[in-house]
């Protein structure tokens, strides 16, 4: 019995680590977005690729204004990311030259204003900007939210249940292994 009392505190210290140890994983990984490797916030939106770089980008409505920047000459693409794709559909795209060490402002209109949505892309790289506006989320629920919350939120709730069935299921086995024995007097 001291053995199967020992196992059980130690499962229960073991779950206890693991969930503290994701939890703090979660919080560490919310303070660092948005910030650079060395601690300090970046001066843009986010990287297309490693350079050129999408400085602001500002929702009217169903028009976007979006300020690119760019190292190098690059020609920069914006298609409108608001379509539903239903068989063959022309989607609208506007490319515009971002000069070497210069700022490019583009206004782009997008055909659902239900949801208000581009991608912005190089030859090297592709992001999506999509309206804070724009329905289609759950209703009653606000806020900043990305994919990369929902994705964590998953991998959680995926990991906290494997755990709940590991250690129920070993209880299960340890009460049944412990029922057996036979005490002799």
């Amino acid at each position: 019995m001291p053995s199967s009392t020992l196992s059980r505190s130690a499962a229960v210290a073991l779950v206890l680590v693991i969930a503290l140890t994701a939890f703090g994983g979660v919080g560490a990984a919310a303070a660092q977005d948005g910030e650079a490797a060395n601690g300090t916030a970046e001066n843009y939106e986010i990287a297309i690729d490693s350079e050129t770089r999408v400085v602001s980008s500002e929702w009217s409505g169903d028009t976007v204004t979006i300020v690119v920047e760019s190292d190098v000459t690059r020609q920069v693409t914006v298609t409108d990311a608001s379509q539903r794709l239903q068989g063959a559909v022309d989607i609208r795209r506007q490319r515009v030259t971002v000069p070497g060490g210069e700022r490019v402002e583009v206004e782009f209109t997008v055909r659902n204003e239900d949801r208000p949505a581009v991608t912005v892309g190089t030859q090297y790289g592709l992001v999506g900007l999509g309206s804070e506006s724009s329905s289609g989320g759950l209703p009653g629920i606000s806020g900043d939210s990305t994919w990369r919350y929902v994705q964590v939120a998953a991998l959680f709730a995926a990991l906290g249940g494997g755990i709940a069935i590991g250690v129920v299921g070993w209880s299960k086995v340890a009460d049944q292994h412990d029922s057996h024995e036979v005490v002799r007097p």
